[in-house]
């Protein structure tokens, strides 16, 4: 499993997480780790909140329509902190 996929993952599962957590359960370093979620941001994977910037969530271009009709379309930004 790429390491994209692992990110994917961990945020379906954990909910929003900053790229200190995702690297601390990637088992990577903090910095390589953010290069990457950079890259993902940019290519329309993740996207961060307004108001926390360093929290990294699924983009809502790639999440499910019924997902959000399930939860009123409301957006949970808590962090994930382990």
């Amino acid at each position: 499993m790429s390491k994209r996929d692992q990110i994917m993952r961990i945020i379906e599962e954990q909910g929003p997480a900053d790229a200190t957590r995702i690297a601390e359960l990637l088992g990577s370093t903090r910095s390589s780790t953010r290069k990457l979620l950079i890259r993902m941001t940019e290519d329309g994977l993740l996207e961060t909140f307004p108001n926390a910037p360093f929290a990294y969530t699924i983009a809502y271009e790639q999440t499910s329509p019924t997902a959000d009709d399930a939860s009123g379309g409301e957006i949970n930004p808590t962090v994930c902190t382990g």
